[in-house]
């Protein structure tokens, strides 16, 4: 086991179900989806999809 773990929390609400609790925030963060502007126009359809799923 380990004695310490980081993680990217959104709701904290794994943590609570986990018996785990936040000890200190290191940084707040946003994540972004990088797309070229061409494969997106030919994958626009598959792109939409994984949007819809991750967010």
């Amino acid at each position: 086991m380990t004695d310490a773990v980081v993680d990217l929390v959104e709701t904290g609400n794994t943590l609570k179900e986990n018996g785990l609790s936040e000890l200190k925030i290191i940084e707040n963060i946003s994540s972004y989806l990088v797309v070229n502007k061409t494969s997106y126009r030919f994958n626009k359809e598959y792109v939409d999809k994984f949007i819809s799923k991750i967010s």
